[in-house]
């Protein structure tokens, strides 16, 4: 009796770690392919982890108190995986639709686990870092990228001389959604070499979506840039920032020719494109965006806002095309995969599920202005990011970084 109690105990005092250990392997699995190959691809990983999470909170082998604030967040998130569950009837093909299912089920224990296991400060803190960390380990991913011109097997661009970073995903566009997620955590109280870094990497990170000609990213994070920049970093380190940036890039034209030529055509033909998608057939992307979204509304229209059926927004698309730009029928955003897919019920329980933070947030007097600023931008990028991928369904990064949103709406944590 006595050796099950300290066993018990035992495993209590180091819940923490273990849990911590488990949740990071499962969340962030796709972003370490090479190191431990055979993740990337367990398919149940994430299901195990958040189902033995919630197993032991039960048997209170992890000490937490429900909170009842979640419960409506709960009930939304319930609520477009049974309607979800529902379409499955007149979907084209129910056997994608069952693995759409299991994504959001997923979804669901990631969001129910984390929101109830993050309750301490410590536990807020290493997450933060956590995914911090990830930030950093992504730059120098990219870095290592654009300076070889090589890339992961898991590229499209992988045995092709590309200065285009994509990271372990299979295109630029889920790195830069990816990164996009991730800058907000630079703006997170750390100590002075945490900070140096983050001042650094603000910076760094505009570089990378500069080279991946991620506009949209662009757009949305220039004017959040200038902003830290103008706020949080001294004038020493202002105009040592910018001094740095202008030579190294000189001094890498010089020094690497070739990666010069490259780089120049590529900022050219990616970034300063705005109104020329007519020019080339690299450019397309925006009017691609604009018939699927088109297409997907009309869609929703024509089955009275019930959906064509979960999983199935790409066999819908291509069969509703009348004129093409491309070949590309993946839904490049959530929100009208959604729309197209389910209809306006999973529509409205995923913006209120996206949005009810917000709320949370202007209500915690406890808040002050940097923390609140904090989660509207993690808020705003997780809306806007998910319009860069072709679709987010496998990035479990987004669902852990919502459940973190909601903690800290509904926390007494705040940024100094």
């Amino acid at each position: 009796m006595e050796k099950s109690f300290q066993v018990k105990s035992y495993l209590k005092g180091k819940s923490d770690l273990l849990i911590l250990v488990l949740i990071t392997l499962s969340t962030f699995f796709q972003f370490i392919p090479l190191f431990i190959g055979p993740l990337r691809y367990t398919f149940y990983l994430p299901l195990v982890t958040f189902l033995l999470i919630i197993f032991l909170q039960f048997i209170k082998y992890i000490p937490f108190e429900y909170k009842k604030e979640y419960n409506l967040a709960y009930f939304l998130f319930s609520l477009w995986l049974f309607y979800g569950c529902i379409t499955v009837f007149w979907s084209y093909n129910q056997s994608i639709a069952i693995i759409n299912l299991y994504y959001r089920f997923v979804y669901l224990l990631i969001f129910y686990s984390l929101t109830q296991f993050i309750n301490t400060k410590s536990r807020i803190l290493f997450f933060n870092r956590m995914i911090w960390f990830l930030l950093l380990f992504n730059v120098l991913v990219a870095f290592w990228e654009m300076l070889s011109l090589h890339h992961f097997p898991t590229s499209k661009r992988y045995q092709y001389l590309s200065f285009t970073p994509t990271g372990a995903f299979y295109n630029e566009n889920s790195f830069a959604a990816v990164l996009m997620l991730c800058t907000p955590f630079l703006f997170y109280d750390y100590k002075k070499y945490y900070k140096i870094i983050s001042d650094v990497l603000i910076v760094v990170v505009f570089i990378i979506f500069a080279a991946q000609g991620a506009r949209l990213a662009l757009l949305m994070y220039f004017p959040v840039m200038l902003y830290y920049i103008y706020k949080r970093t001294s004038l020493i380190f202002k105009i040592s920032i910018f001094t740095i940036i202008i030579f190294s890039t000189l001094l890498l034209i010089h020094k690497f020719p070739a990666v010069g030529f490259i780089f120049n055509r590529h900022i050219n033909n990616h970034v300063f494109s705005f109104g020329k998608e007519i020019e080339s057939p690299l450019l397309g992307s925006m009017d691609v965006r604009k018939e699927l979204y088109t297409l997907s509304v009309m869609n929703a229209i024509e089955t009275r806002g019930f959906g064509k059926g979960i999983g199935n927004f790409e066999r819908s698309i291509s069969h509703a095309k009348k004129k093409t730009f491309s070949k590309d029928n993946n839904p490049h955003s959530l929100f009208f995969e959604i729309t197209n897919s389910e209809g306006l019920i999973s529509l409205i329980s995923l913006s209120l599920i996206v949005f009810l933070p917000l709320f949370y947030m202007i209500r915690n007097d406890k808040l002050n202005n940097r923390m609140k600023f904090f989660i509207f931008w993690l808020v705003i990028y997780f809306t806007f990011s998910n319009f860069l991928p072709g679709n987010i369904r496998s990035i479990y990064l987004y669902w852990t970084v919502l459940s973190f949103v909601y903690v800290l709406s509904l926390s007494n944590e705040n940024i100094s």
